[in-house]
């Protein structure tokens, strides 16, 4: 379990290096139309195998604010099944 609060950018950025120790890539995805997938202000990213298949994605807000515990364990647990238990804390 994440130890403290991230802000989104924190978390995107460690985010992204788990992803990149284990060759996987991280996009925002889109829809059909080219346009990004999230909700009001809170945009989606997810991480992809190298054949570009998605294993799993999260909502991450669009502030600069430290997120609340359990908005940051849910972005932990989204993708822990590829990325490891407690991969935000390595």
């Amino acid at each position: 379990m994440v130890k403290g609060q991230r802000t989104p950018q924190q978390a995107l950025k460690l985010l992204r290096a788990a992803a990149r120790a284990m060759d996987y890539t991280v996009k925002q995805p889109t829809k059909s139309g080219g346009k990004s997938i999230g909700k009001g202000s809170h945009e989606a990213w997810a991480i992809y195998d190298e054949q570009g298949n998605e294993l799993a994605r999260s909502l991450f807000p669009g502030h600069r604010r430290d997120m609340s515990p359990t908005v940051t364990r849910s972005i932990e647990e989204a993708f822990e099944e590829h990325l490891g238990k407690g991969w935000m804390d390595k």
